[in-house]
């Protein structure tokens, strides 16, 4: 294994550097995604006019998924609930086509949208609905789609017939009245429709289907008919049967489903276990560091730094009305783990409400950081002490020591033999690691690729497009490509973070493993279903005292529950048809009522007063909520010119492009010198710039003078007036 003997002399962790850390070395070519950067669509039936020498063949399934498609193609709202590489997109082709031929027989319309939640998976999803029905034409949308080419969902509506989008396209023009109705589609696909829950985007999809059923009365045999896709329904997390089966109950009723379609005849499920291979589970609890002279180090730096805050003049002589940040500044008992980011979403409100500017200031820098004290420490945790140390580089002064005689990670040693045995020895194998962070996902490549037995595996990491590639997140084609040379044997192991745990075709794998990380028993399934290769291993590697291996364990019971609760409401469907339909009536209904006494509550919520809005790192100001316009009820821009001399708007290329022309990228900064903290992007439209807010980046004053933050835009109680395009 590679030596992680580093010394510790670029490091200052005493707390006493300059807390007004500027964020801006910034060039104009940052941004999200390089504009040039594209999928290559290759959607064959992509056409308006396909010609008539294509023959019309039903699409060949095996026995198991003829019994999982019965339901659907008998036109009925179903879930289709099938383990991971058991053919469910092709179920739902051949769902598709029986529904187009049928209403084809009727002389009627058939329009069918396959909602996903992702570029990749809809370019995915689209090419293999384009091979499995040639007959019909197939378009993908997504927004990297339709800021490519002029061609939006709404204005080809009359010239496809299989549209496949990704599902925040089709709520933003539903909102915008662009499509008027969930009725323009006879048919909507759902993948992973166990997502249609709470307030994820299906489900608001889906608000609008069951408003036209049960307040617009608008008959079944005028609504699309409904198709989800799902391995799990899950039975979210609660191992009590009466709430996992209303849970479950409750999914289909958001998805208004008739039917539960699994595999269930002897037969097939012989059948089904010839092409779904169950792998052989391990969970391992393994010792951490004995000496950890790492983490002590930079506990005693971090609890320097809370004194150092407790300490300061103007936190310690505070005002009656702000005297209660003082309880704050403590180390916390979570401080290293995942629970102090929990912690610290706390502190950051704890610290929008305290009045004093000069408090502000003196705490908020601190924190940011403790923040990255924190990732140190977990990446440490996991990783090796270097890794640690690249995240602490920005805070680095001379300091002579070092950790040179502190042991390896017994975690990682673990790891090393496991990759040794499984992978290292087979040229044709494959294994994906789940992490939590893509900061571990980045250590743990490096330590794989610079350690000597483990360096043939050429690892790599496949990490979501949540933040820009300078800041450690993917663009999609350095996605497309990781995937790629991984399905080639390029890369042999991929460090993965969430983003790969459902729905995309990646290779099959005879290794999977979930490194200190576990979460519901959805993602349980769904994560073992990638080790699909004969004889493949699936494992669970969490530290010794962990709760990690308690709670995979009640996952697995809770999938062991979702099974036998699937079977009980599938037997209650088939004996009890009529009492079902009142039932998932009375639950939608429920529901609804529920959605509408929200509605009514954030309503009454809302202010017509004006808010301040200030930078949340230097409390300088910026603009008040009346200076802020909405566009199409997602982005929020400042018009208000006087606004422009308190930021900087560095000018980028850009990453969207709306199709009235208004375009968006760049980074919008705090002017401030000794601030210069990130505040949101840039909107450019009809040769006009304005600033586009990023709302957790600031502090928000109320009419009362009481401060506020907020992570997303729905919680804050302004009315922002809609932009108008000219």
């Amino acid at each position: 294994m590679a030596s992680s003997h580093i010394s510790l002399e670029d490091l200052n962790l005493s707390g006493d550097h300059d807390t007004g850390k500027k964020e801006v070395d910034v060039t104009r070519n940052e941004q999200m995604v390089n504009s040039e950067e594209e999928f290559e669509m290759g959607i064959a039936t992509d056409q308006d006019d396909l010609g008539t020498n294509i023959d019309d063949v039903d699409i060949s399934l095996r026995g198991y998924q003829e019994e999982l498609a019965k339901e659907g193609c008998e036109g009925k709202n179903v879930i289709v609930l099938a383990p991971t590489n058991s053919g469910k997109t092709r179920v739902a082709c051949r769902i598709m086509q029986v529904h187009l031929r049928q209403k084809k027989a009727e002389k009627k319309k058939g329009r069918i949208i396959f909602l996903v939640e992702n570029e990749a998976l809809a370019i995915q999803q689209g090419k293999v609905c384009a091979e499995l029905l040639p007959l019909y034409r197939t378009k993908v949308f997504s927004g990297n789609v339709q800021r490519s080419n002029k061609d939006m969902l709404w204005n080809t509506l009359e010239r496809r017939d299989i549209f496949v989008v990704t599902a925040q396209i089709f709520l933003n023009d539903l909102k915008a009245k662009k499509i008027e109705s969930v009725r323009e589609f006879s048919m909507i696909v759902f993948d992973e429709c166990h997502h249609a829950n709470n307030e994820h985007m299906y489900n608001e999809i889906m608000r609008r289907y069951l408003d036209l059923k049960l307040r617009g009365k608008v008959d079944s045999p005028e609504l699309p008919q409904i198709v989800g896709l799902t391995a799990s329904l899950g039975v979210a997390g609660k191992p009590e049967r009466d709430q996992g089966e209303y849970h479950m109950k409750k999914i289909m009723a958001n998805m208004d489903a008739k039917f539960l379609c699994t595999v269930r005849r002897p037969d097939s499920i012989r059948e089904l276990k010839l092409y779904v291979n169950p792998p052989v589970e391990k969970l391992l609890s393994v010792p951490g560091r004995a000496d950890d002279l790492f983490k002590n180090e930079v506990e005693k730096i971090a609890k320097r730094i809370f004194d150092h805050m407790a300490k300061d003049p103007a936190v310690r002589n505070a005002a009656p009305e702000d005297k209660f940040i003082q309880k704050t500044c403590i180390l916390p008992a979570t401080f290293g783990t995942e629970k102090y980011q929990q912690w610290n979403a706390d502190f950051v409100k704890a610290i929008a409400k305290v009045q004093s500017e000069d408090i502000r200031r003196v705490i908020n820098p601190h924190r940011i950081h403790l923040e990255m004290y924190n990732k140190a420490l977990m990446v440490h945790r996991d990783a090796r002490i270097r890794d640690a140390l690249d995240i602490l580089k920005e805070f680095a002064e001379p300091r002579k020591e070092t950790f040179a005689n502190e042991p390896e990670n017994p975690k990682l040693l673990k790891l090393e033999e496991i990759l040794l045995r499984v992978l290292c020895n087979d040229q044709n194998a494959r294994g994906i690691i789940f992490v939590r962070t893509r900061e571990l996902a980045q250590a743990l490549v490096k330590w794989v690729n610079e350690t000597d037995s483990l360096n043939v595996l050429n690892a790599s990491e496949f990490v979501g497009q949540g933040v820009s590639a300078s800041v450690g997140g993917m663009t999609k084609v350095g996605q497309k490509d990781a995937l790629e040379s991984f399905k080639a044997g390029q890369h042999r192991l991929l460090f993965a973070t969430s983003v790969a745990e459902e729905g995309l075709d990646i290779s099959k794998c005879n290794l999977v493993i979930r490194y200190e990380h576990v979460t519901n028993e959805i993602v349980r399934l769904q994560s073992r279903g990638r080790a699909r290769a004969e004889n493949s291993s699936y494992y669970v590697i969490a530290e010794e005292g962990s709760w990690i291996l308690e709670k995979e364990e009640k996952n697995r019971r809770c999938e062991e529950l979702m099974e036998q609760i699937v079977a009980h409401i599938q037997v209650y469907i088939e004996d009890h048809a009529n009492i079902w339909e009142r039932e998932l009536l009375e639950i939608q209904e429920k529901i609804k009522q529920e959605e509408e006494r929200q509605s009514q509550k954030r309503e009454l919520n809302m202010t017509d007063a004006s808010g301040r809005f200030e930078c949340f790192n230097c409390s300088s100001f910026i603009c008040l909520s009346d200076d802020i316009r909405v566009i199409k009820g997602s982005h929020h821009v400042i018009i208000d010119e006087d606004a422009k001399r308190r930021l900087i708007l560095n000018r980028g290329a850009p990453t969207f492009t709306e199709p009235e022309g208004a375009q968006y990228g760049g980074t919008l900064y705090c002017a401030k010198e000794e601030c210069r903290r990130k505040l949101g992007s840039i909107c450019t439209y009809k040769g006009s710039e304005f600033p586009l807010v990023e709302i957790k980046s600031f502090r928000i004053v109320d009419h009362l003078g009481e401060g506020h933050s907020f992570k997303k835009w729905k919680k804050v109680n302004y009315r922002i007036k809609e932009f108008i395009f000219q």
